[in-house]
C-alpha cells in the first residue's frame, strides 16, 4: 500500500508537468494542483489507515509463531486468543470499511458526488424527477469547496 501511495504520488508530478491547460488561466491551474492535493492528501490518509489497522495483526502472527513451542496458562491463551480476534476479525475489516469514510471527509468533490447520489436516490424512492446537473454546475459545485 505504501509503495503504491508513492507510485501515485510520483504519477501525479509527471502528469502535471505534462498537461497544458485548454486555457492559459491561473484558475485552471489552480483546480488542477487543488484535485492533486486532495488525491495525494487522501491517498496518504489510506496507506496510514492501512498500517495502524493491518500492523497489529502482522505483529501478532509473529508473536505467535514466535511463542509456539512456549507453554502458556489458560489465561495467557484466552489473552492471546482475544488480541487475535480483536487484531484479525475487527482490525482487518475496519481496514475495508474505512475508505468510504476517508473519501467522504477529505474530499469536498466525493461529498458533492455523494449528496447528489442521495438526492438521487431519495427523488426515486418518492417517485419525483431530477434533473442531472450539468458538467458546468458540478465543476463550479467543486471550486466553491
Amino acid at each position: 500500500m505504501l509503495v503504491f501511495g508513492l507510485l501515485v504520488m510520483i504519477t501525479l508530478r509527471k502528469i502535471r508537468n505534462r498537461i497544458q491547460p485548454t486555457t492559459n488561466t491561473a484558475g485552471t491551474k489552480g483546480v488542477l494542483r487543488k484535485r492533486d492535493r486532495n488525491l495525494i492528501r487522501i491517498t496518504l490518509i489510506e496507506v496510514l489507515v492501512y498500517l495502524i489497522t493491518t500492523t497489529p495483526y502482522t505483529i501478532t502472527l509473529v508473536y505467535s509463531t514466535i511463542t509456539t513451542p512456549v507453554i502458556k496458562s489458560n489465561e495467557q491463551q484466552k489473552i492471546e486468543s482475544f488480541i487475535t480476534y480483536l487484531t484479525q476479525s475487527f482490525l482487518l475489516y475496519l481496514n475495508n470499511a474505512l475508505p468510504f469514510w476517508i473519501y467522504l471527509l477529505a474530499s469536498p468533490a466525493f461529498r458533492v458526488q455523494f449528496k447528489n447520489l442521495i438526492i438521487r436516490l431519495h427523488a426515486a424512492t418518492a417517485g419525483r424527477k431530477i434533473p442531472m446537473p450539468t458538467e458546468v454546475t458540478l465543476n463550479n459545485n467543486l471550486n466553491t469547496h
